[in-house]
């Protein structure tokens, strides 16, 4: 602190003439110096522990904080972790830099939230001292193994420095990705796991040891980071499996569950987390049920109901945000009776997993749901339903628990026709923020609006097109897919019908972005004039700069993949951003994109 203050105290010198010739600086008594300097020269010259031009503050960078009274007082600075490093506080330590003040290893923000150190020698991953290679032994923390760094770039394995996502590009170290994608892309009717790593583009497959690639894949999943993939397919027997390899194939896969036949695995997700693999499953040939397993293995176990009937399925589910130590789920089904789809939640963690109603069945009319959640930062739960006013679709959220279910606030507004309708909804990363589409001002031309979760105030984002559709039609995002929030928050992008121009034909659905914030809206792909050629499902790259996007834009009922390279492009041609071409009769069936950390 004192040298901060002798450095301050010279540059107090050299600038001393320019200070004495503005008159905001003059004073006459020591009144003007609020009574905590002299005035010397028209200038304040100020008492120990006091600042400003009329010494009106506490001079901070000398230690010295405010007593409460009018004066000031020596920072109350201590250092309880004995690490020789004072503790921060606003208040009476504002010059002290250690932020976990309980930890003589660490001090900063990051280094108190994200320290894992193991065996407990002060270094690991997050920590302020420093990685550690080997974090079983305190007595080891470098030299381990040597730096990996292919090009030079100071990153890699062992690298004191960090990881190097890309360790071929010596200009890249961070911010590298992957999409990994399912389907019959290369031959058609052989199913296959494929990815391809950005920057640079580089393809490589999943070898499917073990299995049947000529059925039809039950559903992939990656797990956060991309470690792991998930595998629901048919193994060399005929029988249903689900299985996790590792996406650079350096293991043989494990098999987290097995069915016999008749059966069906479907729709594997991986929890925020990674921790928890949840997915459908036809036991004993009947109704689907949603099971859990452990992502090391172990066995699967039943958490939604048993189903009222053969038939009645759970259909869609989705994991909710972390909140603490415990895992919860939100799923769709008729579980109950056939062709009432409710909606309900679940704690999977539970010794004993007790479904909730948040939507009974009893209140639920076909088809009062569609296959659409999501959660907020607080852990509410948003769904889409017709249940009180059939054919008019709002927008709830509700408690896993069933409880504090209501229309969320600010999305009941009106057009011509009375009150207006939801079409499709998308809640941001942070889980604070929801874009919502509803058919106002003009009936059937759904705008997007975005609104805080905690206000009631919704913003119009979109201005594509203010002309309204002919009657019977409607016109906007796709009812039922999601709005995609870009990773900063910054922009939005939908799949949506907005014609912007007359060759424009109605349910020909194009990749639109938008602000998040202020009023427009550019298409980025489309097919003019071509009836049933559709972008189906999209994902903004991490960077927020590009999105992925899948679609029979080429080829009708062909699906590809394509990547743009911006998003401000207006109308490129699909087939100039195509980055995975598919055979007659082949597809491209989903796709994932992660951060590679």
């Amino acid at each position: 602190m004192r040298r901060i203050q002798l450095l301050l105290g010279a540059a107090c010198v050299l600038v001393l003439g320019a200070c004495g010739d503005s008159t905001s600086y003059d004073c006459a008594d020591r009144v003007d110096c609020a009574n905590h300097g002299d005035c010397v020269e028209g200038i304040c010259d100020c008492d120990q522990g006091f600042a400003g031009i009329h010494c009106s503050t506490c001079d901070l960078y000398g230690g010295y904080v405010s007593d409460g009274a009018g004066g000031c007082m020596i920072a109350p600075c201590e250092d309880l972790d004995g690490d020789t490093r004072e503790g921060y506080d606003e208040q009476v330590c504002p010059l002290g830099d250690d932020r976990c003040d309980d930890d003589p290893d660490n001090w900063t923000v990051g280094g108190c939230n994200g320290c894992t150190d193991a065996d407990g020698d002060g270094r690991g991953m997050g920590c302020d001292r420093g990685r550690d290679c080997d974090d079983a032994d305190d007595t080891i923390w470098e030299g381990c193994n040597a730096c990996v760094d292919n090009d030079g770039d100071h990153h890699g394995v062992n690298c004191s420095d960090g990881p190097d996502c890309n360790d071929n590009d010596p200009t890249v170290y961070r911010g590298c990705y992957r999409v990994v994608y399912w389907g019959d892309f290369d031959t058609d009717g052989l199913f296959e796991v494929a990815s391809q790593f950005f920057p640079g583009g580089d393809r490589s497959k999943l070898t499917l040891a073990g299995m049947d690639t000529s059925a039809p894949l039950g559903g992939v999943a990656v797990s956060p980071g991309g470690a792991q993939v998930a595998v629901a397919a048919t193994d060399a027997s005929g029988l249903p499996v689900l299985a996790l390899y590792t996406l650079d194939a350096t293991s043989a896969p494990l098999m987290v569950a097995a069915g016999a036949t008749g059966e069906s695995i479907i729709q594997p997700s991986f929890s925020p987390e990674g921790d928890l693999l949840a997915f459908l499953w036809n036991q004993g040939g009947g109704a689907f049920g949603l099971y859990v397993v452990d992502a090391t293995g172990g066995t699967p176990r039943r958490v939604s109901p048993s189903p009222g009937c053969p038939s009645c399925d759970v259909t869609f589910y989705r994991w909710a945000q972390t909140q603490g130590a415990t895992r919860h789920v939100a799923f769709l089904g008729d579980v109950e009776a056939d062709g009432q789809v409710g909606l309900w939640g679940v704690e999977v963690t539970a010794a004993s997993p007790l479904a909730q109603d948040i939507l009974s069945t009893a209140e639920a009319t076909t088809p009062s749901l569609v296959p659409l959640l999501g959660f907020d930062n607080v852990g509410r739960v948003y769904f889409r339903s017709d249940f009180e006013v059939a054919g008019t679709y709002r927008i709830y959220r509700a408690n896993l628990d069933g409880s504090g279910r209501e229309q969320v606030p600010g999305t009941t507004l009106v057009n011509g026709g009375g009150e207006a309708s939801v079409g499709s909804f998308g809640l941001s990363g942070t889980g604070t923020m929801l874009a919502v589409s509803i058919d106002a001002p003009a009936a059937g031309l759904f705008q997007v609006y975005v609104l805080d979760v905690s206000a009631a105030d919704p913003d119009r984002v979109s201005n594509v097109t203010a002309a309204p559709p002919g009657p019977g039609s409607l016109l906007g995002p796709e009812p039922g897919t999601p709005i995609v929030w870009g990773p900063e928050e910054e922009y939005l992008a939908v799949t949506a019908d907005w014609p912007t121009d007359a060759s424009d034909m109605d349910d020909a659905y194009g990749l639109f972005v938008l602000p998040a914030t202020g009023n427009g809206g550019v298409r980025l792909l489309g097919v003019p004039n071509n009836a049933g050629q559709d972008v189906l499902d999209l994902a903004f790259a991490p960077s927020g700069q590009r999105i992925f996007a899948q679609g029979d834009l080429v080829a009708n009922d062909n699906m590809e993949l394509f990547f743009t390279e911006d998003i401000w492009s207006v109308d490129v041609a699909p087939v100039s951003i195509r980055i995975e071409d598919v055979p007659t009769g082949g597809d491209v069936f989903g796709f994932v994109v992660v951060a590679v950390q």
